[in-house]
């Protein structure tokens, strides 16, 4: 999956295969992370988080946090620890958790 606003972002690789297999599967969160964009993005039933970097020269140090509750909600917030400042990046429904 492409990171948005990265170099990598119009580098494209046939992947169909592997997200095949992980819209069949019962695999509700995938946690990555590359060191520049956090981003959120949901497949059939799975949730694909790519956290931030906690150590950069070129990119803010910032953590996701994930809050999972009983009925299948999941919501997202990136921690900045140079501003403070939390914001939600994510709220999504996972049936596979209920």
């Amino acid at each position: 999956i492409p990171t948005p606003l990265s170099v990598w972002r119009t580098e494209l690789v046939d992947s169909g295969d592997v997200l095949s297999q992980f819209a069949n599967s019962q695999i509700d969160l995938v946690l990555n992370s590359s060191p520049s964009i956090s981003f959120n993005v949901k497949i059939e039933n799975t949730l694909f988080s790519n956290g931030g970097n906690l150590e950069s020269k070129y990119f803010d140090k910032v953590f996701i946090e994930i809050e999972i509750y009983k009925k299948g909600l999941v919501v997202l917030k990136e921690h900045n620890l140079i501003t403070g400042k939390v914001k939600v990046i994510g709220n999504y429904y996972l049936t596979i958790l209920i």
